[in-house]
């Protein structure tokens, strides 16, 4: 599928409740080369995953949208168009970093190395599709200001093409443990298998040409 007809399968705002969408979607050729400087190097595809999808992308198209719950959040959502079987390999390869990252690092915009925390989520994600989600934390200071960044990351695989939405917070450090536990991403499956349903549909009617 072609960057334009992955933009026109991501959902409208009347198909996702709770949601507002946020802009129009970006269109890409290519794949991401977001993370390259990850360490160590069998946790890259958990970066390539938070920049929304493979490196050995064809074409993406990303939108930003956001949640009723909270202004704070912003929720990247990027259907993949991936060649023929590599949908299914980058999944199982971000499962297989999982398994081996409790933690990775990664270089700034100020060029400081950061660490972050990771840690899968294990409760059930999106019925019918093969998916993983996890999470991310690092704490970073810049000009006198510290914050904790929470990373949640779900990304699934659909045929030939993959969905990953990218939901991104920071509150102030300087909030209690209790009160920064209420701005952790929530994960949301309902949205995302209908999301999904309607990148495999367009998968299908591209197909049929």
């Amino acid at each position: 599928m072609s960057a334009q007809e992955l933009a026109a399968a991501l959902p409208p705002e009347a198909s996702a409740p709770g949601f507002r969408i946020v802009g129009t979607p970006t269109l890409r050729t290519g794949g991401s080369t977001w993370g390259a400087d990850a360490e160590p190097e069998v946790c890259r595809p958990l970066w390539e995953a938070r920049a929304g999808g493979s490196d050995r992308a064809v074409a993406s198209a990303s939108l930003s949208i956001s949640h009723s719950d909270t202004a704070l959040e912003t929720r990247f959502l990027t259907f993949a168009s991936l060649g023929p079987g590599q949908a299914d390999a980058f999944v199982a390869s971000v499962g297989k970093a999982l398994a081996s990252c409790a933690s990775t690092s990664f270089v700034s915009s100020r060029g400081d190395r950061v660490t972050t925390q990771v840690e899968e989520v294990t409760e059930p994600t999106v019925a019918g599709y093969d998916a993983v989600s996890f999470r991310m934390r690092w704490h970073s200071e810049i000009d006198g200001f510290a914050a904790d960044t929470y990373i949640l990351v779900t990304t699934l695989r659909a045929g030939d093409a993959t969905l990953t939405e990218v939901a991104d917070i920071s509150p102030g450090s300087r909030l209690s443990a209790a009160r920064q536990g209420a701005f952790v991403p929530k994960l949301y499956p309902d949205p995302l298998k209908a999301q999904a349903d309607s990148l495999r549909e367009a998968q299908s009617r591209t197909a049929a040409g």
